[in-house]
C-alpha cells in the first residue's frame, strides 16, 4: 500500500526551504523518491538539499 509522505527540505546553495509532497511504500522509498525527484526537478540537485522533516499524511 503507498502511502503520502510531506517531505520538508533546505537547500543550503541557496538559503531557502521548501516542500515536497511524495508517495511511497515506506519512508526508504520516500526518501529515494525525493531524492529522485530533487536531481530531477531543481537546478542544484539533491546534494544541496537537507531534510528537515518527512511526515505520514494520514
Amino acid at each position: 500500500m503507498r502511502h503520502l509522505y510531506d517531505c520538508r527540505v533546505y537547500n543550503n546553495k541557496r538559503k531557502f526551504s521548501d516542500a515536497y509532497l511524495v508517495t511511497a511504500e515506506d519512508k526508504n522509498d520516500a526518501m529515494k523518491e525525493l531524492l529522485q525527484r530533487l536531481d530531477d526537478e531543481t537546478d542544484d540537485g539533491s546534494a544541496a538539499y537537507d531534510l528537515l522533516e518527512m511526515v505520514e499524511v494520514e
